[in-house]
């Protein structure tokens, strides 16, 4: 992670984590603003398009990552219970009333 984020290693290991975790967030922002200016240059390509149907303008955000939003536990839980309960549904094995049923 040290040399992803420009550090080197001799540095890394004087660092406290403190240190470390003011590196990656400066990093990390500088990344996103470079991202951003990539983004004004690509929305201002489509909003200046002959051929765009006239609808809201396109912004420099739109060209970026959306976080991803996690589950909490409990929703998890949830979520594999449902998933469980449909899967035993779909592969359940016949039951005994079937098997009995005389077959003409």
């Amino acid at each position: 992670m040290a040399i992803a984020v420009g550090i080197p290693d001799a540095l890394y290991w004087d660092m406290t984590p403190d240190e470390f975790e003011a590196v990656l967030k400066e990093v990390t922002f500088n990344n996103r603003q470079a991202n951003l200016r990539a983004g004004l240059i690509a929305a201002t390509i489509v909003n200046m398009s002959p051929h765009r149907r006239r609808r809201r303008a396109v912004q420099p955000s739109d060209f970026l990552a959306k976080p991803r939003m996690h589950m909490t536990p409990e929703e998890g839980q949830k979520a594999m219970r449902r998933w469980a309960t449909q899967h035993n549904a779909r592969h359940a094995a016949p039951t005994k009333e079937k098997e009995e049923e005389p077959t003409p």
